[in-house]
């Protein structure tokens, strides 16, 4: 435990601002964790200021309440200039004017209040959620880190949900918040919200899900080329690269969408095994019937794509589906050239077996679908070696049959 993290969890409507901040742990009402928060934004203002120091201030053998004046002008200076300013940016309104923390050195509290343009001071219960919200986070963050990091190294945030109060606009802006909060700390938040959806950050999305009350984390890129991937599992993330496809390094403005990942990562493979150029991204979707996000995403994009289907029936009845539903024209939808085939049953059984045993080095000669996704997997961006092994075991006929499929759907 020693070499633990100082972890910090954050929990959205659930985290309120005290109405009173009491400094003595004799207090009923004191709360250690607030009491902390409030120490960090005196550390934030000077690594020599403190609490326990302010208070000294009015000791009554020596009370010095004109050196109180002087740190609490101080620190509100510090506590304004953040929080106004930046909630001005992310709110893009000038609706509150100043916020400070006043200190009661009877009954030994501190309370935070918020001004309004005009002038009326409010506590800070009165404001608006989204306000309080953002409050709240800074203080636990902005204000607090600078000590946390002093004293326990390298914190990690646990934010539940967090900016759920504020609206789409704020929320974009909230992800270079955390962008600047991850120089000196670790952060990990859950979201249902497309706008705090890094497009920069997808290689660290994961995809939560529960199943019979396991829960599990999987790396977004992963969880795609699973077999049992539901897509409005990472809707937000496909909403996001809705917002801003042209922040991302592919080739989003032409598509090809597969009916699931193993045909995804074949073409993937194929076009590395022919030595093709790459001039698509390939979405692979879930299943023949459950494409129509993707083919909105790419209309909504104004992308070139094409939809490749099996030829099986339940490929071409989803077909017929999609070009009535959406106007797909021909250049749009297309099906594997075999009579009710799919996929995999371009290669023959021989051909899956030699890749099977250069991929994934086994030996048999009847290739399970597990087997095959596999294998397909293990030969996306490998060397140069294996790839021309591969390409020296298929036939002329299965390779010109993958050139037309490709030429065909990446035309």
């Amino acid at each position: 435990m020693s070499q633990c993290p100082f972890i910090l969890y954050f929990e959205d409507f659930q985290d309120a601002i005290p109405s009173r901040i009491y400094t003595k742990k004799q207090n009923s009402a004191y709360n250690y964790s607030w009491y902390e928060i409030v120490d960090g934004l005196f550390y934030n203002t000077d690594a020599t200021l403190s609490i326990k120091a302010y208070e000294e201030y009015f000791n009554k053998s020596n009370p010095r309440e004109n050196d109180a004046r002087t740190v609490l002008k101080r620190v509100n200076k510090t506590l304004q200039k953040t929080f106004t300013e930046k909630w001005e940016d992310l709110s893009g309104v000038k609706d509150i004017d100043d916020a400070e923390i006043a200190y009661d050195p009877v009954k030994k509290y501190f309370e935070i209040k918020i001004s309004d343009n005009d002038g009326t001071t409010f506590s800070v219960h009165e404001r608006s959620k989204g306000a309080v919200w953002y409050l709240a986070f800074l203080m636990k963050t902005e204000f607090r880190r600078k000590k946390l990091r002093e004293g326990s190294g390298k914190p990690v945030y646990l934010i539940d949900e967090p900016a759920s109060n504020l609206h789409s606009t704020a929320q974009q802006k909230m992800v270079q918040d955390f962008f600047a909060l991850v120089e000196d700390t670790t952060l990990v938040y859950t979201t249902h919200s497309r706008y705090l959806v890094s497009p920069a950050n997808v290689k660290n999305t994961y995809v939560v899900s529960r199943d019979k009350g396991t829960v599990t984390c999987t790396r977004w890129g992963d969880y795609i080329k699973g077999k049992s991937a539901k897509a409005s599992y990472y809707q937000p993330l496909l909403d996001c690269l809705d917002i801003v496809p042209n922040n991302l390094d592919i080739p989003w403005e032409r598509a090809v969408i597969t009916e699931g990942p193993s045909d995804a990562i074949t073409l993937e493979v194929m076009i590395q095994v022919l030595e093709l150029k790459r001039s698509h991204a390939i979405y692979p979707g879930t299943s023949a019937s459950a494409l129509s996000g993707l083919i909105s995403l790419n209309i909504g994009w104004r992308a070139v794509f094409c939809v490749l289907l099996d030829s099986d029936e339940e490929g071409l009845k989803n077909g017929k589906k999609y070009v009535k539903d959406f106007g797909l024209s021909a250049q749009e939808i297309a099906y594997i050239p075999l009579e009710g085939g799919e996929m995999e049953d371009l290669f023959s059984k021989e051909e899956k077996s030699a890749i099977a045993k250069i991929a994934l080095d086994i030996d048999s000669a009847d290739i399970s679908k597990k087997e095959y996704l596999a294998m397909m997997r293990s030969l996306d961006n490998v060397g140069e070696d294996k790839l021309r092994r591969v390409r020296d075991s298929l036939s002329e006929q299965t390779k010109e049959r993958f050139r037309e499929l490709l030429s065909l759907v990446m035309r």
